[in-house]
């Protein structure tokens, strides 16, 4: 597809929209949850600690759907990395809390990031997309 000024674009495929506007809600969500953390425990210092995480993981998320929706090439492996770190975390989290957890959550946790994986990694039109 030519644009006005003679640059070739590349055509983002409907996968890479859905993920980049997923992470963009995600993003936000985890940025919200991190204020209303923040207004309702002030004082405590563990929430102090979860405010910090949620506000980078929603940060990480927002600009990872940036870089996706422009299709810049570190976009890929980065996404593939955090999908990777998800699978890990449930799995430990699996692991850690078993009396609480059971095998459903488990799968729950590790559904979103494993199609994710699949998707970035089988799909050849994902991979030109993200070329430079």
């Amino acid at each position: 597809m030519q644009s006005t000024t003679g640059i070739l674009r590349r055509k983002r495929p409907l996968g890479i929209k859905i993920l980049a506007m997923l992470l963009g809600i995600e993003g936000i969500l985890a940025c919200l949850l991190a204020f209303f953390t923040l207004i309702v425990s002030v004082t405590d210092p563990v929430a102090i600690f979860g405010v910090i995480i949620a506000t980078a993981f929603g940060l990480v998320s927002l600009i990872l759907a940036w870089a996706l929706w422009e299709l810049k090439p570190w976009a890929l492996p980065v996404t593939i990395a955090i999908q990777i770190v998800n699978v890990a975390i449930s799995v430990l989290n699996f692991i850690l809390m078993l009396p609480k957890n059971t095998f459903s959550t488990l799968f729950i946790n590790l559904l979103a990031p494993a199609i994710i994986l699949c998707y970035l990694l089988a799909n050849k039109r994902v991979r030109v997309a993200l070329k430079r």
